[in-house]
Formats: C-alpha cells, structure tokens, sequence
C-alpha cells in the first residue's frame, strides 16, 4: 500500500534522525516527499527536513525548508518553533524573537518556544524580559528541568548568584551536562566572594570548598587560597598556592602570594625566587608594583643577597621617588659586608625558630620579652628607618617587623577575576526537533488536553435504547432501527456502524461524509490500523490523551 510504505519510509527516517545519523534521515526524508501530495504530510516532511538540515549546521537551507512547510500553513508550531532555533543559531535574534512570539500568540503556553524566547532575550541582553518568559515556562511545565536551567542562567547574569545555584541545585544533574556544570561553578564562585564581602568567611569558605570539588580550576584555586589566607588559614593557603605552581610555574600571582607569605615567614631563599618571578612577571595587579618590589628586596637582603637588595630598592626609588623606606633602607645597607649579612641572616633565622618555638610552648609572653631584648641589640631594618642616621654599618633586620611594613593589601579586583558575568555564554541552545518527537516531549500542554477532552465528550453522545419489556422482539428491531436512522441524520456515523476508509481517503482535506471527524482512526480497517499505528485499535484507546492525539497528528487524522 502506497500510504503505508510513506509511513515505514517516515519511521525509517526518525531512527536515523534520532541515531544522529542524519545523512540517512535526509535523503528518507527527502524521499518522503515524492510519495503524497497530501499538503499536512508535506507540511511535516519540509519541517523534517529543516530540523535535519539544522542539525547539520546548514542553517540557510534549514530556513529554506521551514519556509517551504510555513507555505502550507503559516501557523504550523512546529516548523515556527524550529525555524525561530535556526535564526537563534544564524544569530538573528530578533528576527527569531519575533518568530517566537508568532508561535506564542497561536499557543501562549507552548513551553519550547517560551524556554526558546528566554534564550533569544538572554542573547538581546533584556535579561528582566527573559526572567519573566522562563517563568511562564516553569508555570507551564514546573517539573520540566529545562526551564530551571535557563531562569539559573537569568540569575547568573542578573548577578543574582544565590538564586542561580538554587535553580542548578534543583535538578543536580550537573555530572551529566557540563555546560550545566561549568556555570554552576561559575555562579558558585561568584557567591564565594560575594560571601566574603559580606563579612561571612565561613560560608564562603564552604563555597569555595565546594566548588572546588564540582569543577576546579586554576583561578578559582587562587581566589580559594586568597580567602583562606586573608581569614588567618596560611598553612592552608600556602598548600593551595603550592598547587597553583605545581602546575603552572608561571602563575604570577600565586608566585607573589606565596612569596609574599615565605618573606614573611622568614623563608627567604624560596621567598626572593618567587618574588623575583612574579617581579619579572609584572605581576603587580594583586599587591601594586611598590610593595612587592620592597618585599623582594627584603627577601634578598636577608637571604644574604646583598647587592641584588640593593639594585630593587634603587629600581623602587626610580619607581616611587616618594618612598622613603626605600632611601633609608639603602642609607643603612651601604657599606655593609656580605660577612655582616650573613650574620644578620643567621641571626634572623634564630629569631624566627625562637618565635615558633614560642607559639609551639604556649609562653607566648616570656618568649615576646625574648624578642624585644634580642631586638634592641640588633634593631630591625624598620626602626633603622626611624630612629636611626643614616652612617649605620651593619642593619639587622627583624623580618616580622620588616615584612609588616611592606606586607601589601590584596587587590580583591585581582582576585576576583573569574570570567566576568557580562561575558558569560551558553554554548549550546535549543535544538530543532522533527515532528515526529514533537508531541512525545511538548505536547503535553493544556490545549491539547483540552481539545482531546472535547471529543472525549463527543463519543459519550450517542442514543440510549432504553429496554421495554412490554414491547415483543419485533418491536425492539423496530425502535432500534429507526433510532439510528435518526441518528444518522442528526450526527455524524459511528465508527461502529461498519463504514470502512483508508488512510489516504481519511487524510485528504474533503473527508467521506457523515463520519465522526474526531474519530477517523476509527474507520480503518483492523488491518490497516495496525499497519498504521503498530497496534490494535484496543491498545489505541488504552493509551494517554496526547499520545493519542500525537500519533494521530504523525499519520494527518488530526
């Protein structure tokens, strides 16, 4: 049968849609359409064609078939809903904003093209329009994943980074989307240093934490140690740093930040390395160039690196003609022998291991009149600067004290440099969908229930014979005989009454007269209804309203 081959010829062309085989699907498809003249089956054929054409990015000849479909019926959902996506992809937002609304002005509660409009406003950048769109969605369908993605989006560029990860959170299906995953860690990033500004360090700690186990990275590996080093944690923070430099030895930042610490620990050889790096690195976003090159020339003071100290603390004044520190530094360590900074540095040392076994013993007090006595003896580089003139020969520099007076203030811009939100895209969008999947996973939709309610209501409309057991047999075959003649006249006839059509006589637009239009399927044959529908007319009815309605909508008896 002519009718049926176009059936098997449209199934074999899903399958290959839906294995992503679209190559074969095309030329099914294609094919589909020298086999009728039907103007509803060509209407789905063109759509079919235009969503296999899209999903081979040949987005021009996309149009060109939804076009072609459009001309059939200008208001067929599907071939508007799919060529909306296309002109999404061809970056023709408003052009496909405007098809969008086509389709929702024929069905306002059309939850594709809703999700489909919200990503077109994102695009526009009318992100309020695009919350108050995603939001009619979720009203349509709210147990529907997508429409909490795209509102989570919203929420990311509205900066609203709380209610974005709520969204993310609701369906955590992150694992298996990373695009998902990418921006809930990118929302989950933002809230971390939103939480630290808010003077809640706990919290965005914990954020960070967890963020760190979603989808960790370089940067926000960096602003997690930052936050962990400005709350007083440097041993953590030094290990997160570490990390950082482990796999990228260039990160310039995370060498100024761990320089920075080990200076201040007195751990000067390594200190003056990672300094000198990020020094050579113009790395100066996070600390400012000043108090980075005075932490550098310190480290190589005290590691014993007497006349690179000196040269960083010239190259500072040329920098900073107003810093003082740097000119008396420079009064003080002239003329000064490499054998009096050695001992400057052994004496150093010392006071740093007194100072931890200090804090290790709990005696912090007896241990800090220790400090004070050893450091009048031998005052440190900052007092030198004070209190001191300028003819001194041998400068012994406390590092507590003389990291203190260089120890910058974080650039929290520095930091903070994940990608900027007002940059941030989704990669994917919305794809097209042949006709045949439409139903299955759209179609569920209010209008639809309601228009397969109405014929529900249709078939409970027929004549009730009622028994008169006063009346003899001949009566009965009497009364029944002229009841459904009348009811012939009055209404279309039942399926039931023994008319049976094909196919191809209940798809055409002049339909046999007198048959129950909500029923077509009806009058098929047992046969043909199986080849058809690939099941008895029992499963048929057994089945849910709208896959009904779907399966009718695939063969054009709807």
């Amino acid at each position: 049968m002519a009718n049926t081959t176009l059936q098997d010829k449209m199934k074999l062309a899903a399958t290959s849609f839906a294995s992503n085989d679209f190559s074969a699907a095309l030329t099914s498809f294609q094919e589909c359409l020298e086999m009728t003249t039907n103007e509803k089956a060509l209407r789905i054929i063109q759509t079919n064609i235009g969503a296999t054409y899209q999903r081979m990015s040949k987005f021009e000849d996309a149009l060109k078939a939804f076009d072609s479909a459009l001309s059939y019926d200008d208001t067929y959902l599907q071939a508007l809903f799919n060529k909306g996506v296309t002109l999404k992809a061809l970056n023709k937002f408003n052009e496909a904003l405007e098809t969008f609304n086509k389709v929702l002005v024929s069905n306002s509660t059309y939850y594709p093209a809703l999700c489909g409009k919200c990503e077109v406003l994102c695009s526009l950048d009318q992100f309020d329009d695009a919350l108050e769109t995603v939001n009619a969605a979720i009203e349509v369908e709210p147990n529907n994943p997508i429409g909490y993605d795209d509102r989570a989006f919203v929420y990311l560029k509205l900066k609203k980074f709380q209610l974005a990860i709520d969204d993310y959170n609701k369906f955590d299906d992150s694992n298996k989307n990373p695009e998902k995953k990418n921006l809930k860690a990118i929302a989950m990033t933002y809230r971390g240093h939103e939480l630290g500004r808010e003077g809640k360090p706990p919290e965005a700690i914990q954020m960070f934490e967890d963020v760190m186990k979603l989808a960790p990275t370089e940067e926000r590996r960096f602003g997690y140690a930052v936050l962990l080093y400005k709350n007083d944690k440097h041993d953590q923070a030094g290990e997160q740093f570490r990390e950082i430099i482990k796999t990228n030895e260039n990160h310039f930042k995370a060498c100024a930040a761990l320089g920075t610490m080990l200076c201040e620990k007195g751990e000067y050889a390594e200190s003056s390395k990672l300094l000198r790096k990020a020094y050579d690195g113009k790395e100066f976003d996070l600390f400012g160039q000043s108090p980075l090159m005075q932490n550098l020339a310190v480290s190589l003071v005290k590691g014993g690196k007497l006349e690179e100290g000196k040269q960083v603390f010239k190259d500072l004044i040329e920098v900073d003609p107003s810093n003082e520190i740097a000119k008396k530094a420079l009064e003080s360590l002239d003329g000064t022998s490499i054998k009096a900074i050695e001992k400057v540095v052994k004496e150093s040392d010392k006071q740093v291991k007194e100072k931890e076994q200090a804090k290790a013993e709990a005696v912090v007090e007896a241990k800090a009149e220790a400090v004070v006595e050893t450091t009048a003896k031998k005052k440190p580089i900052a007092e030198e600067v004070k209190d001191v003139p300028a003819k001194v020969t041998v400068p012994p520099p406390a590092p507590e004290t003389a990291i203190k007076m260089a120890k910058p203030k974080i650039n929290n811009a520095a930091v903070e440099n994940e990608r900027k939100v007002s940059v941030v895209k989704r990669k994917s969008g919305r794809s097209s969908i042949i006709a045949e999947e439409y139903l299955e996973k759209v179609d569920k939709a209010k209008q639809s229930v309601k228009e397969e309610q109405a014929q529900e209501n249709e078939k409970k409309i027929a004549p009730v014979m009622k028994d008169n057991s006063n009346k003899n047999e001949k009566d009965d075959d009497k009364n029944t005989t002229t009841t459904t003649a009348t009811t012939t006249t009055k209404s279309p006839s039942s399926p039931s009454s023994g008319l049976v059509y094909s196919v191809e006589q209940l798809q055409i637009g002049k339909c046999p007269a007198g048959i129950d239009m909500a029923r077509r399927e009806q009058y098929l044959s047992d046969a043909e209804f199986n080849s058809t529908f690939n099941m008895s007319k029992d499963k048929f009815d057994a089945l849910p309203k709208w896959k009904r309605i779907r399966a009718k909508k695939e063969v054009g008896l709807f």
